[in-house]
């Protein structure tokens, strides 16, 4: 345990050390190496002019199982592959029917009506 936390406070005393890198980058990547020993062991062998662009590149995975496949895998399982909808074939012999409100409502009820753009009331 001891061993881990000594490793942790180097890891982040170097990580400060890395020019251009903002303090926000800087702790969220601390906090995604400390999760994951075999990052942490390639962050402390990349050259120091180096590691800005690999924590960099690190930061901007885009975050869907970055580490592994486990979980692209379990989201494949449970989301397969579905082809995307294709359009009817149906061929229409006639027109769709197409109604004007003012038709509608006048069979309903003849003293509704809505007005049309540039008619008053």
């Amino acid at each position: 345990m001891r061993d881990r936390e000594d490793l942790r406070k180097k890891l982040n005393s170097k990580m400060k050390k890395v020019v251009d890198l903002t303090v926000r980058d800087c702790n969220k990547a601390v906090r995604m190496l400390s999760k994951n020993d075999e990052l942490m062991v390639i962050f402390f062998t990349v050259e120091d002019e180096d590691k800005f662009e690999w924590v960099k590149d690190l930061l901007e995975d885009d975050g869907v199982d970055p580490f592994g496949g486990d979980t692209t895998k379990t989201l494949e399982d449970k989301h397969p592959y579905k082809p995307p909808p294709s359009m009817p074939n149906t061929i229409f012999s006639e027109s769709p029917l197409i109604m004007d409100v003012n038709s509608v409502l006048g069979e309903l009820n003849p003293s509704l009506t809505v007005p049309r753009i540039g008619e008053t009331g």
